[in-house]
């Protein structure tokens, strides 16, 4: 189990996130942007990429996925 979370902080109107070590009551040294802290996190959760056919994979409660229309 992960430690370490992360805790908002806003400068100047700016959105940062910042890694946060409850054990040892410390900070990470980088300021994160939203966007590198969800490439972050997906890189520490996903453990591989399956490519597989849209016309084979079955969704949860029987339905089939379609590829999505625009409006």
């Amino acid at each position: 189990m992960m430690e370490e979370r992360y805790h908002r902080i806003v400068v100047d109107g700016e959105t940062y996130y910042r890694e946060y070590c409850e054990r040892n009551d410390r900070y990470g040294n980088e300021l994160l942007t939203e966007e590198e802290l969800i490439e972050t996190l997906l890189g520490e959760v996903v453990e591989d990429e399956i490519t597989v056919d849209h016309h084979r994979v079955e969704m949860p409660f029987g339905a089939w996925w379609t590829k999505p229309t625009r409006t």
